[in-house]
């Protein structure tokens, strides 16, 4: 997926609660897309452009749909074992395998979206709430996160799954209310200074986390 359609990851523009889905609908619409993006290459009579497809995606679903390439990349030469996407069908050369894998990335992508939008609402500060219970909410929500990431990415066997965790974080933060700009930069220095790949969290790491979560104050 060329890094144009990959600027700017932030949660509101891959919460699934803004951008309605039907994934019954997707096998077909996924195929159309390539058709007609094919289609209108062959009529043009020009070399394939790789943003064509992509641009389509991104009109129909949204910047979310753009994401999961990205996150079905593996080591070396695998392209079906990524941290959070895995046992993906292979492309091939024909139509049908590539609708085949594209349809099933985007369904795994959207599933985990999905998931991890469940984990934010049930984290969520309540209506009302003062600066010192939003940072408790978002404390509280820190080692579920984790756990879930970790899980999912293979922690303590994977050499990604620190990096895998930084979106869901800076993501839980930005449904909390502390602007995507600082909670990106903020998960990725908090999450750099206390965890490491290819070991798995521990509860003291973790609580490191949740602490310097809790205390965080955007912008300073």
């Amino acid at each position: 997926m060329p890094d144009r359609f990959l600027h700017e990851p932030y949660w509101s523009r891959m919460d699934p609660a803004r951008h309605p889905f039907d994934r019954e609908a997707a096998p077909d619409e996924v195929r159309a897309m390539y058709l007609a993006v094919s289609e209108a290459e062959a009529e043009q009579g020009a070399e394939a452009d790789p943003d064509a497809f992509p641009r389509a995606v991104v009109e129909r679903y949204g910047h979310w749909a753009a994401w999961w390439p990205a996150e079905a990349e593996g080591e070396g030469d695998s392209e079906d074992q990524g941290a959070i996407l895995r046992d993906l069908p292979p492309a091939g050369t024909d139509l049908d395998g590539q609708v085949r894998r594209y349809t099933a990335g985007l369904l795994q992508w959207r599933d985990w979206l999905e998931e991890l939008a469940g984990l934010y609402a049930g984290f969520a500060p309540p209506d009302g709430a003062d600066d010192e219970e939003v940072r408790r909410c978002r404390e509280r929500g820190v080692a579920p996160l984790v756990a879930k990431v970790a899980e999912r990415a293979r922690a303590g066997s994977a050499d990604t799954w620190v990096h895998s965790c930084g979106h869901p974080l800076a993501w839980f933060l930005e449904s909390t209310g502390v602007p995507a700009r600082y909670a990106e930069d903020f998960a990725d220095r908090v999450l750099d200074r206390y965890f490491q790949d290819w070991v798995a969290p521990d509860e003291v790491a973790v609580a490191r986390v949740a602490a310097a979560v809790r205390d965080y104050v955007p912008g300073e």
